[in-house]
């Protein structure tokens, strides 16, 4: 007698249609944060007349491409775009470095205040912009900064979430291996480059990215510090682009979607080591 074999089964119809269904799923909830960004772009590429004209066409007839090219020639976006470069440049390096040695400090050391210091850091992260503008304006007045680079990199170099996300990572790194390599007679800045930035490479990512994203985008502080038209960051060009009589949209979508490419384009070319210390800070303990 034969032996029987059992039946395979085929993946039942509700298993198959899941995916289906959590992709049609995703694409609804995503579609309301798309759909501005869509309508930006097509719109950089519209004549002024049909981007408001009804009903709403997606795909522009003609296509204008003279919307990239004519603000550069009206205006001096380009300097606007090198200032937000640098200014974000600049700012991403210094906290970069100045948040993990202060975070070093605090995580590895023992001093006296060490935990009142680092709550006092942890407090300033409860404050908005809006709270410590005022004081913060004066002190860059008395110290003859204002309508200078100085006055749109200094205040930015450090945050407080900055040392509060270093401290959380270097928590984890235990204490035996770093008195090992003073044991050796490694130093502390040896110790620190060649031992701890290795282990906590997806933190300085993420804290990289969050502080060139808020540094490109920061539009209050540099409005009032800033009256050189030869100092103005990439937002204060863009809303300085609108006038009284007409204001010529097509043109300022495509500055705001080339505002967007840089922070569009270091997302995508980092995204793995961001979302790696993302999930790594959402695991601790």
């Amino acid at each position: 007698m034969a032996a029987t074999r059992p039946i395979r089964r085929g993946p039942s119809l509700r298993a198959r249609a899941r995916p289906w269904g959590l992709t049609l799923l995703g694409a609804i909830l995503l579609a309301p944060v798309v759909a501005p960004f869509v309508w930006m772009l097509s719109s950089s590429l519209k004549p002024l007349e049909e981007i408001f004209s009804l009903p709403f066409t997606l795909w522009p007839h003609p296509f204008v491409w003279t919307n990239y090219t004519q603000p550069f020639q009206l205006d001096d976006f380009g300097r606007y775009f090198l200032n937000s470069a640098l200014v974000a440049t600049a700012t991403t390096l210094g906290n970069v470095v100045l948040d993990t040695l202060a975070a070093y400090a605090i995580a590895k050391f023992v001093f006296p205040g060490r935990r009142l210091y680092f709550a006092f850091i942890l407090a300033t992260m409860t404050l908005p912009l809006q709270v410590i503008v005022v004081p913060l304006f004066l002190t860059v007045k008395a110290l003859g900064w204002l309508d200078s680079y100085a006055a749109l990199i200094v205040p930015g170099l450090m945050s407080g979430f900055g040392v509060f996300l270093m401290h959380q990572f270097l928590q984890d790194i235990p204490d035996e291996i770093l008195n090992a390599a003073r044991v050796d007679g490694a130093s502390e800045p040896r110790i620190l480059l060649r031992i701890v930035v290795p282990l906590v490479r997806p933190a300085l990512l993420t804290l990289g990215i969050f502080s060139f994203v808020a540094s490109w985008d920061s539009f209050l502080w540099p409005l009032l510090t800033i009256t050189s038209s030869s100092l103005k960051t990439l937002p204060l060009g863009i809303a300085g682009f609108e006038n009284n009589y007409t204001t010529q949209y097509g043109q300022l979508m495509a500055v705001s979607v080339l505002g967007m490419m840089p922070m569009l384009v270091i997302f995508l070319s980092m995204q793995r080591q961001f979302l790696r210390g993302l999930m790594l800070g959402g695991i601790k303990e």
